[in-house]
């Protein structure tokens, strides 16, 4: 009587393994029965090109952001059979956040997102609203110092931000510097002489002094 060993086997069908930014470190799990010997393949990296493990659950590091298709082929001596299972694992690069801001009339923005490898962005512009949108305008009630900033988010959820400070001028103040919050008083200066009262005179000039 011969007994044979079970061949390896797993529950496990061929699947997305992990995702995750660049720099993603991968734990696998061989997650197969009856197994002597295991060998992984890392197809792909561009940092271990095809680098192999023996390991059963092997830790892996993605530096480059891509799609990867590592390898499990698991045996032991009591059967011919080779189980082999492919898995993928993505890879993205992370967001890079830049924008820019045009200051318009009426205490009103402009921006325009300059963001690299983001999918959702949020905008916070610093008086208590936001938005979602990729290049939004905004109006604000007030003028004043403000802080925009601009969060993004990639497939894999992972963030980045960058703000800039933005001073909006009250429109009112040209108004104000000529007229004063109280009254004011002004003299015009005329430029040259104003008259003359004899060819021989040198004549007078405006001081501000006397009424024009």
């Amino acid at each position: 009587l011969v007994i044979l060993a079970p061949c390896p086997f797993s529950y496990q069908e061929p699947s997305v393994i992990a995702i995750g930014c660049e720099e993603l470190a991968v734990e696998f799990n061989m997650n197969v029965n009856f197994v002597d010997s295991v060998e992984w393949k890392f197809y792909g990296d561009s940092l271990y090109h095809d680098s192999i493990s023996n390991e059963e659950n092997p830790v892996h590091i993605y530096r480059e952001a891509g799609s990867y298709f590592p390898i499990i082929r698991a045996w032991h001596e009591g059967c011919d059979q080779v189980y082999f299972r492919q898995d993928t694992v993505i890879v993205y690069p992370k967001p890079i956040v830049d924008f820019d801001v045009y200051i318009y009339p009426n205490q009103t923005i402009g921006t325009k997102n300059l963001s690299q490898f983001g999918e959702r962005y949020m905008w916070d512009f610093g008086d208590g609203e936001t938005s979602e949108m990729k290049d939004p305008v905004h109006v604000y009630a007030e003028a004043g110092n403000y802080t925009v900033k601009l969060t993004a988010k990639n497939a894999a959820n992972a963030s980045a931000e960058f703000s800039q400070d933005i001073s909006l001028a009250d429109p009112n103040d040209a108004y104000k510097l000529l007229t004063g919050e109280e009254s004011k008083t002004w003299k015009l200066f005329r430029e040259g002489t104003s008259m003359y009262l004899d060819p021989d005179w040198e004549g007078l000039q405006n001081t501000g002094g006397r009424p024009c």
